[in-house]
């Protein structure tokens, strides 16, 4: 087991500063925008794009596996 040399480290938090979030920057929001201008999905297309951003967050990811399996058994959508 290792132990730091001071044990009172383990219980301190240190300090930063909270810089935000990239999906709540307004560049971010605006090209979003931008794209759905130029190229507008299908309501469908919209929630296979919502749901494979969902694999990278642990928290939807196996959901987000089982909504894309339902949607294999739709070939018009592939």
């Amino acid at each position: 087991m290792c132990l730091p040399r001071e044990p009172r480290l383990i219980f301190h938090i240190q300090k930063q500063k909270y810089e935000g979030n990239i999906s709540s920057s307004d560049k971010i929001h605006l090209a979003f925008t931008c794209l759905k201008k130029q190229l507008p999905l299908q309501a469908e297309e919209e929630s296979i794009i919502k749901n494979v951003s969902n694999l990278l967050n642990s928290v939807h990811e196996v959901q987000a596996i089982a909504e894309l399996r339902k949607k294999q058994e739709q070939p018009e959508l592939l």
